[in-house]
């Protein structure tokens, strides 16, 4: 089993800190294979962060509901160095958005960046998963800097197939400098 209490120090850690959102959805799988197999090294420690929704479980279809969700990705996760690796996963506190939790827990440990899937800004068709509803909660208010994956088919109808980055710079110049230049190496 996977230990869900231990958070990542800094002081130990050589390597970066990678969170990302998780929810059960195609693009929030997307987002975890794009970390896990384009910026992962053997230096960095990635944590994974569902916030699941007791009280709506019921209303999901299969692939979201929190036991396969939880079940999916203790699975991806036993594959990984558990020195390197988290997932952590709790209810979703009733007062507050989903995905402000999720940036709480990146804060809380240490993330350097906060990774998620995106189709649109109302989610997927057909898809009742909760993370792409709050995408302008995060780009106003994250604590770290914040990744967004645009969904793979989208990406993939590309004629070259590769990945545009668009930054988002605000008001505090030296803090969008900052989030790109710990951004750019990522980046072939």
């Amino acid at each position: 089993p996977i230990p869900v209490k231990k958070k990542f120090s800094k002081s130990f850690a050589n390597g970066k800190v990678f969170a990302i959102c998780i929810d059960g959805s195609d693009h929030a799988e997307g987002a975890f294979n794009m970390v896990k197999n384009n910026f992962l090294t053997k230096e960095d420690f990635l944590l994974g962060i569902y916030i699941y929704n007791s009280k709506k479980d019921n209303d999901y279809n299969y692939k979201n509901k929190k036991d396969t969700v939880i079940k999916n990705y203790e699975d991806k996760f036993s594959m990984l160095d558990s020195n390197k690796s988290l997932f952590k996963f709790e209810d979703r506190f009733s007062q507050i958005h989903a995905l402000e939790q999720v940036n709480k827990t990146a804060f809380d440990h240490k993330a350097d960046f906060l990774f998620c899937g995106f189709v649109g800004m109302k989610g997927p068709k057909g898809d009742n998963a909760e993370l792409s509803r709050g995408i302008d909660y995060m780009l106003k208010c994250c604590s770290e800097p914040f990744v967004i994956i645009k969904d793979i088919t989208q990406r993939e109808s590309k004629q070259n197939a590769q990945f545009n980055w668009l930054f988002v710079f605000d008001q505090a110049i030296l803090r969008s400098e900052s989030i790109l230049d710990k951004f750019l190496p990522l980046v072939d």
